[in-house]
């Protein structure tokens, strides 16, 4: 799955994981418009012909992290925010935001960086949220 951005470009392609993403053919993913769950078509084995539609209920919360300046306290637009359970890296909107699917009861660094900044590592926890929640992470 890849998400629009700003400028009307895809970002880079997150694979989704076990059940979704598979080693068949799986494709045609949909949300519901909050994004807690949707269907997605595959040609996997145990279905019923040749392409399957398949539903699914999201396992996870909404992590958005912020990244601000610790002087000023202003956003940091273009900042790499790296992923340590994903090991991933993302960057941030011109807000200073990253918003990002985390399991559910799990912990994971998060390490902020930019040109000109000391790199500062934090920890998001989804204890206790329920899928679909929302959660914040502020790095300074």
């Amino acid at each position: 799955m890849a998400e629009e951005q700003e400028d009307g470009r895809f970002g880079l392609p997150d694979n989704l994981g076990n059940p979704i993403n598979s080693t068949d053919d799986d494709f045609g993913i949909i949300f519901n418009n909050e994004g807690t769950c949707g269907y997605f078509a595959s040609n996997r084995q145990g279905g019923k012909g040749s392409d399957d539609i398949y539903a699914f209920v999201k396992q996870a919360a909404t992590l958005q992290i912020a990244v601000y300046d610790s002087r000023t306290k202003l956003p940091l637009s273009a900042a790499t925010v790296e992923d340590a359970c994903t090991n991933t890296a993302f960057k941030t909107n011109s807000a200073g935001n990253v918003v990002k699917d985390m399991l559910l009861n799990k912990c994971c660094s998060f390490t902020a960086s930019l040109d000109g900044y000391e790199p500062n590592l934090m920890e998001a926890c989804t204890n206790n949220l329920t899928a679909g929640a929302s959660s914040e992470l502020a790095i300074f």
